[in-house]
C-alpha cells in the first residue's frame, strides 16, 4: 500500500502489465504509478524469495515448498517467485488454497500420520 498506492495485489499486477483472471479494474495507471507498482511487486517477490532461500539454506533437505495466500492462488506470482530460484532437485511445490490455516493444519496432520 505504501509503495504502490493500493493494497490490492491484483491492481499491482495489472499496473505491471500482467493479466489477472476474473478481475477488472477501472484504475488508469500513470507512468509514475506503474513505476511504483513495479517497485512494489519487485520488493514483494524479493521478500518471499529471501525467506525461501534463507530457510532452504538451513535445511538438510527440502521435501516440499508450500505456498499459501496470494502466492497459492495466483500463478503469475508463483512463477515470479520460483523464477531462477535454486531449490533442491526433488522439491515438491504444494499449494494451500482457500482457508490456508485449515489446509495447512490438515496437510500437516496427513504428513505426520
Amino acid at each position: 500500500m505504501g509503495l504502490a498506492g493500493t493494497g490490492d495485489l491484483r491492481e499491482i499486477l495489472l499496473a505491471n502489465g500482467y493479466r489477472v483472471a476474473q478481475f477488472r479494474s477501472s484504475w488508469k495507471f500513470s507512468s509514475r504509478e506503474k513505476k511504483l507498482a513495479h517497485l512494489a511487486l519487485h520488493k514483494y517477490i524479493y521478500s518471499i524469495r529471501r525467506y525461501i532461500a534463507s530457510y532452504a539454506g538451513q535445511a538438510r533437505h527440502l521435501d516440499a515448498l508450500v505456498f499459501a495466500g496470494a502466492v497459492a492462488v495466483n500463478p503469475v506470482i508463483r512463477k515470479l517467485v520460483l523464477k531462477d530460484l535454486r531449490l533442491p532437485k526433488y522439491t515438491k511445490i504444494l499449494l494451500a488454497e482457500g482457508d490456508e490455516n485449515y489446509n495447512i493444519a490438515i496437510k500437516t496432520l496427513r504428513c505426520l500420520s
